[in-house]
């Protein structure tokens, strides 16, 4: 908008008008007062003795003497049409200069937006490669038993449902028993963990002893009328092929109505 009023204003401007001056020269004088030479007055008696000499106005010495000692001279501006000319092509050029870096941020802009779109969809392709061909341990399945004078006896057994091994195998597992209005105490993972197993290949189960307190008939009694809980809950942790590592935290409680351990309300999560 700028650069279209500018290019308005000088093409619409005014010619330039000649100047015009009065130069005073020394040493010419005009042709008039050359040719002429200036003789003094002849004396003529005068008839009155109040009459004084007569003088000559300034209207009349000019009239008989124009411009007297001056010379006019005229002086005519170059034309400025090269200057616009010069003017307009410069803008011009850094219009065009303008265009183009707007043309080039907008490419920039563009291919930069594709970059990331296919950066994405690398990512997102790896990204499933990545969950297709992984290890997964699922905790598949745990045998107890639970009978007056005998302690809580477990056998859980986890599994790799993935395609590959998983490797660098680590376990942390409790059985307790709490009082009903209690929870047990997740927060465990400074204490000591189960051995780790090197390898766990695909569809091959897993499966870890846990034994708890030795249960007297009181106690029986008091699990089985849903005055006590029995719990066992943990974490594990291990690697893929990727060595990318995962988690499984698990927790089940005893029910006493269907004779087997039930999924608890939380801490039953995984990396996905």
């Amino acid at each position: 908008m700028y650069v279209l009023i500018l290019l308005l204003s000088l093409l619409t401007a005014p010619p330039q008008e000649p100047i015009n001056k009065n130069i005073a020269t020394k040493n010419e004088t005009h042709p008039f007062k050359a040719n002429t030479q200036s003789k003094p007055a002849p004396s003529v008696p005068s008839n009155t003795p109040n009459d004084e000499p007569k003088t000559r106005s300034n209207s009349d010495q000019d009239q008989s003497t124009p411009n007297d000692g001056v010379q006019r001279i005229e002086l005519v501006p170059q034309s400025d049409w090269w200057f616009k000319g010069y003017v307009i092509a410069t803008l011009v050029i850094a219009a065009l200069n303008f265009g183009m870096l707007v043309t080039i941020r907008h490419q920039r802009d563009a291919m930069r937006e594709q970059l990331k779109a296919m950066q994405d969809e690398r990512a997102q392709q790896d990204r499933l490669i990545k969950l297709e061909h992984r290890a997964w341990m699922k905790f598949w399945k745990v045998d107890f038993t639970i009978t007056p004078q005998h302690y809580i006896n477990l056998l859980i057994s986890f599994t790799n449902v993935g395609r590959t091994p998983a490797r660098d195998f680590h376990a942390w597992m409790f059985l307790e028993t709490v009082p009903r209005n209690a929870d047990p105490d997740l927060f465990y993972e400074k204490d000591k963990n189960v051995p780790a197993s090197p390898v766990v290949p695909p569809d091959s189960p897993l499966t870890f002893p846990l034994a708890g307190e030795l249960l007297t008939d009181a106690t029986h009694a008091n699990i089985m009328k849903g005055g006590m809980r029995v719990m066992f809950h943990g974490k594990i942790t291990y690697k893929d092929i990727f060595e990318e590592h995962h988690w499984l935290t698990f927790c089940q409680e005893y029910d006493p109505n269907v004779g087997r351990f039930m999924i608890y309300k939380r801490h039953n999560e995984a990396d996905y």
